[in-house]
């Protein structure tokens, strides 16, 4: 029993890709090299936290003609970051902007990551 529960969980985390899309607008120097670090911030938490690779973060530029499917649907603006996830053939959307805005405030890592990551362990 214990074994199937183990099977069952590995098989139901294959079958989750979970995407985190992060939206950057074309800035001017200063925010630009903000907006990048915020970035790079993000791409830390996903490599540490979930290393096997089953989250991925995607830059989605909003400038791009693209992107504009996108951008109306989730009404996006610069540092707007929305989690998406796949799991069999139903998808789920969380936008986690305000979590992200928030560690821009603080810089509370701690608190980021976990928040972060709350939202996205409940679909894994």
């Amino acid at each position: 029993m214990l074994i199937a529960g183990i099977f069952s969980n590995i098989y139901a985390q294959k079958n989750t890709k979970v995407e985190v899309l992060f939206f950057k607008a074309d800035l001017s120097c200063c925010m630009k090299k903000a907006c990048d670090q915020l970035y790079t911030d993000v791409e830390n938490v996903i490599k540490q936290s979930y290393p096997n690779g089953n989250v991925v973060l995607k830059e989605v530029k909003l400038s791009d003609p693209q992107n504009k499917t996108l951008v109306d649907k989730y009404k996006a603006i610069n540092e707007t970051v929305v989690v998406v996830v796949h799991k069999k053939k139903k998808n789920f959307e969380n936008d986690v902007t305000s979590i992200v805005a928030n560690y821009k405030k603080t810089k509370n890592t701690d608190n980021f990551k976990k928040e972060f990551c709350e939202v996205i362990n409940k679909y894994l």
